[in-house]
């Protein structure tokens, strides 16, 4: 407990007696070096949903006491950290997704520095978990270990109707609760995947190539880059980089393409005075309309409502 002594953070018991109805609840915890978590939780049914900004000036060591057994899903979508497990490490960056059974246990978490952290995470009590899993069937305990994957297009949209929602009280209980489901079924497909050892065997050597055509993807977002020209330009043939790229970063290529643009496009909406089919070409559209209809269709709104 020494090394926590800054930052010390208590989940809530979710089998708890006295767990009540529906709660929701906002709190912040400053560290000693002025860094800070912004807590917001909705709480019912043995479920809790937290969405947490934060921000560290400096790189951080906090302590999270795990009371009772819970299933955590966490999404990562700004910042990163080193989280110990045992005797080893696990690193998560940003887009990344975990799905881990957790037991009684206090657990390291080294932060590193970030202006604008921000992570999503739902906690599923033992008795919700086992009402849940008796309705699809039995899975493996590595569905479960914790594993860092690539969050999917689909998980965040998913992730975005869920803290962009207008329901209140029991209605917004019974949003949450059927899109975590749907949550749940995409992380554990994900982990069932990463666990059947049916993926294709990358070496450490060609790594770096699947990561070139990544940052490829990511650094010409005005553009739509085919599978074969990304290929060509890492070193790779078109079958083994879609094969890859889906077991490295758990999503296609075309899903990374599309990520990535209306990720752009709606940076490009909040933080700048363009138009609507200025935005459109920088992130490769030459029809507006078509950029329109993508855009709604990622986010469930159009961007003219999201600019303003």
């Amino acid at each position: 407990m020494q090394n926590c002594k800054n930052v010390f953070i208590e989940r809530q018991n979710l089998q708890d007696r006295s767990f009540t109805p529906y709660t929701e609840k906002q709190h912040s915890i400053i560290t000693d070096s002025e860094g800070s978590f912004s807590f917001f939780e909705t709480s019912f049914n043995h479920l809790q949903f937290i969405e947490c900004s934060y921000q560290f000036h400096d790189e951080e060591q906090i302590c999270i006491d795990i009371e009772n057994e819970v299933l955590e899903m966490h999404f990562r979508l700004q910042g990163s950290s080193s989280i110990q497990r045992e005797n080893t490490s696990v690193e998560l960056h940003q887009a990344n997704n975990m799905l881990t059974f957790q037991k009684d246990s206090q657990q390291k978490v080294h932060m590193r520095p970030v202006q604008d952290g921000y992570f999503y995470e739902i906690r599923i009590g033992i008795s919700h978990f086992e009402k849940l899993m008796s309705d699809f069937y039995q899975p493996s305990p590595e569905y479960f270990s914790g594993t860092p994957l690539q969050i999917t297009p689909e998980m965040r949209l998913l992730l975005s109707q869920m803290t962009r929602t207008a329901y209140t009280g029991h209605m917004k209980s019974l949003f949450l609760e059927a899109k975590m489901t749907e949550l749940f079924l995409l992380q554990l497909q994900q982990n069932r995947t990463l666990a059947s050892g049916r993926s294709m065997t990358i070496r450490n050597s060609e790594k770096d190539k699947f990561q070139y055509a990544k940052q490829l993807i990511e650094h010409h977002t005005d553009q739509f880059l085919t599978v074969s020209e990304l290929a060509q330009q890492s070193g790779l043939t078109p079958r083994k980089l879609m094969q890859g790229f889906k077991e490295l970063f758990g999503c296609t290529v075309y899903q990374h393409i599309k990520h990535v643009k209306m990720q752009t496009a709606r940076t490009l909406l909040m933080d700048t005075d363009k138009h609507i089919n200025e935005i459109a070409r920088d992130v490769g559209y030459q029809n507006a309309q078509h950029f329109i209809t993508a855009f709604k269709r990622n986010f469930g709104i159009s961007p003219g409502k999201m600019k303003h």
